[in-house]
């Protein structure tokens, strides 16, 4: 069995050798007998393209390219039976593919992903508690999912096929609206006793704004596509409503003083409020973890919902490839 890895580059020189080891020295079971993988750059300005000549068995150029392009280019003349899509700032657990492979025996599983491993000690504060809010803590070794993130995903390729890919239309959520579209006949699976390791967690809390927004900009029309699902509904509506409650509070406070100014202040206060705290609760981070922590978490939850609500008004219109350039390569010759 060959397994096919694709990752999408954009000025990734600080992050990608490190990725591509993590997959070279995976522990690999009897039944694969090959690994290859291609990198799809859209674009880099850095080093990435050097880096990745030097480190792939292919590399393909796509300037502009969607991420979802970038990944279903990668998979069109990949070799393997099954295909793995890692985000080049990531890195691999050596039992990654074992554990992987040991959901996909089952038939009714045709993806596999882990969940993500907590920062280190000597983290950032944001890095420390997004990680807390944005990772539900799990007590089991792994659980039935709707969707996993690309960040690291295993999926057989035929069903990879019969899904029709990623959605190169979604500016971003193309992982999401892929496993929905995949999971609604099969199961997929997040596994938890191997994490792996984000290399690039937000480490400011403008970088966790920029990123939120980033991927906030393809909810609306991924909620959209899969006919106003109602799991969705919070995660696209909580966040414009949030941000709607906060300008409507600026431009009450404008008005003249009058006792009904004042309440209307008062209910608009409360609903800014509540909504992260619900969130927080729902994420089983309460009062109960500390006053410094709960603070924390809940500072980050209202950057989150303001960028997500900002997103959701972006009319950012999809990019389209300048072109695509292959050029062959092996590392491992």
């Amino acid at each position: 069995m060959v397994i096919s890895f694709v990752i999408p580059t954009l000025n990734e020189a600080a992050y990608l050798s490190r990725c591509v080891r993590s997959i070279r020295r995976l522990k690999r079971p009897s039944s694969v007998t090959d690994i290859d993988i291609t990198i799809v750059d859209t674009g880099s300005s850095d080093q990435t393209l050097t880096i990745a000549a030097a480190v792939a068995d292919r590399v393909l150029q796509m300037p502009g390219a969607t991420v979802a392009a970038a990944r279903n280019s990668g998979c069109r003349d990949a070799r393997g039976e099954l295909l793995a899509f890692v985000d080049a700032d990531c890195e691999l657990p050596e039992d990654w593919l074992s554990y992987g492979l040991a959901h996909l025996q089952r038939p009714d599983i045709l993806a596999a992903g882990t969940s993500l491993m907590a920062p280190p000690a000597t983290a950032t504060w944001v890095e420390r508690h997004w990680h807390r809010v944005s990772q539900t803590a799990h007590g089991t070794p792994y659980e039935f999912v709707r969707w996993l993130p690309t960040s690291n995903l295993l999926v057989w390729r035929h069903a990879f096929s019969a899904a029709d890919g990623f959605n190169e239309a979604l500016v971003t959520c193309e992982d999401c609206d892929f496993g929905y579209r995949l999971s609604r006949e099969h199961k997929i699976v997040l596994e938890h006793r191997v994490r792996t390791r984000h290399l690039r967690e937000s480490r400011t809390v403008t970088e966790l704004f920029r990123r939120e927004w980033w991927r906030g900009l393809g909810n609306f029309q991924s909620w959209r596509l899969h006919r106003w699902d109602r799991h969705e509904l919070w995660s696209v509506v909580g966040p414009p409503l949030f941000l709607m409650c906060m300008l409507t509070l600026l431009l009450t406070a404008m008005l003249p003083p009058s006792p009904q100014r004042l309440l209307i202040i008062a209910f608009e206060a409360i609903a800014i409020a509540v909504t992260p705290w619900l969130m927080l609760l729902k994420r089983g981070v309460g009062p109960h973890v500390g006053f410094s922590t709960f603070v924390r978490s809940y500072v980050l939850v209202c950057v989150y919902l303001s960028a997500r609500g900002i997103a959701v008004f972006n009319r950012r219109k999809r990019l389209e490839p300048a072109g695509v350039a292959k050029v062959e390569c092996d590392s491992r010759t």
